[in-house]
């Protein structure tokens, strides 16, 4: 029977990344080396190949094509997200890529991945001058201090340079690490300062303040249960239940923030059933006992997830706290009381179980594309759930697959 339900769920966590394909299209455009744009579908798959690659179709049936950087002058999303060509002079020579405008006005930032999972800015003048902005870090050995890393700021140099004509901004150059919202905030400032007229950013990437999203999902989960306390079903050896569940999860980021983290809250209703068998002897009286629990069961799951930002595949892991509450309850203990020459059966009905248990969660799992408007997800999660009154315990192993929007 368990397997009739878990298989299922295992057919979507298999099937649907593989029929979604490696891409990850949504609606955009290309602009070709002779200027014209094209507007359809455009893969977005991660900063480090859209650094180096765009790959378009002009529909769902159309044949996607690749583009190299060079052979079209850039490409660009519906949201707002745009590439251009750029190159960049390199030991190995003059080297092409797809750069992401993070902002366009009188002084450009551009941003692009390379190969080796590095992430590169530029800013580029108002007079044409394409300026990268760089770091080195170098390891040192003092025999009094030890070992220490030193890191040579050459970015703020070339950015006190192209912002010559702001040197109020000087301590906030000073002061910025070499990462993406920081940069856009400082060059955002810099045109605050410099332009008196009509607002002369033209494009500046935006970083969704709150981004709530909704999933409807399934799982499996195979539960083990063991009772302690002075109830009549302490002390049995329960055997495991394996049941299905459906239920429906919010989940709550701030990607100007931090694009990997989350909160998710889930909540998801399913029925099961335990049986447990133990024997008890008092003077010449065997007790054989066997409990039959059916509950139709409220669970609930609030839990912080890791997820790497880009890429088809991105792992995830999550923990958490979690809880549940028996919201039907249909439970009996039946007893065969045996003594010599006598068999006296009983059949013992109790009420709601109704309790809440607590306990926490891990899990582990991936997200990719879904069609062009959500993510499919699947993780394995473990739980640990605790009655505090008596100490009992119980604790499972499932398996989950639900679609974000």
């Amino acid at each position: 029977m368990w397997k009739k339900t878990i298989l299922p769920i295992v057919f979507l966590c298999i099937t649907i990344p593989v029929l979604s394909g490696q891409a990850n299209f949504k609606k955009g455009y290309i602009i070709t080396v002779e200027g014209d744009t094209l507007h359809g579908l455009v893969d977005l798959r991660g900063d480090r190949y859209n650094s180096a690659n765009c790959t378009f179709t002009e529909g769902p049936v159309a044949e996607a094509v690749t583009f190299e950087p060079g052979s079209l002058l850039g490409y660009g999303f519906e949201d707002g997200r745009r590439y251009l060509s750029k190159s960049v002079d390199s030991e190995s020579g003059y080297q092409l890529f797809f750069m992401e405008v993070l902002l366009d006005g009188i002084l450009d930032l551009f941003y692009y991945r390379s190969a080796d999972n590095d992430s590169y800015y530029f800013v580029e003048t108002a007079k044409g001058e394409f300026l990268g902005l760089t770091e080195k870090q170098r390891m040192v050995s003092d025999p009094e201090l030890g070992k220490g890393i030193i890191r040579t700021k050459y970015y703020v140099g070339t950015l006190r340079y192209a912002m010559s004509d702001a040197p109020e901004l000087s301590p906030d150059i000073e002061r910025l690490s070499l990462k993406q919202n920081e940069l856009v905030k400082l060059i955002q400032r810099y045109h605050e300062i410099v332009c008196t007229g009509e607002p002369c950013i033209k494009f500046i990437k935006s970083y969704q303040a709150v981004r709530l999203r909704f999933a409807p999902f399934v799982n499996w989960q195979a539960e083990f249960l063991k009772i302690k306390g002075q109830t009549m079903f302490a002390g049995l050896d329960y055997s495991p239940t394996y049941y299905p569940s459906a239920g429906f999860s919010m989940e709550i980021s701030n990607p100007g923030i931090n694009e990997r983290l989350s909160v998710s809250t889930d909540i998801s209703l399913g029925r099961r059933y335990f049986y447990g068998f133990g024997i008890t002897e008092y003077n010449t009286t065997k007790n054989y006992l066997e409990a039959h629990l059916n509950h139709t069961v409220l669970k609930g799951v609030i839990r912080m997830t890791y997820a790497w930002p880009s890429g088809r595949f991105r792992p995830l892991f999550s923990g958490g706290f979690s809880l549940q509450k028996n919201i039907v309850s249909d439970q009996r203990m039946e007893v065969d009381r045996v003594t010599p020459g006598l068999i006296v059966p009983e059949t013992i009905y109790t009420g709601n179980w109704s309790e809440p248990w607590f306990g926490f969660n891990a899990g582990a799992g991936f997200k990719t594309a879904f069609r062009y408007s959500g993510d499919f997800y699947c993780h394995i999660q473990y739980r640990f759930l605790s009655y505090i009154e008596d100490f009992s315990a119980m604790s499972s192993i499932g398996l989950t697959a639900g679609i974000l929007f």
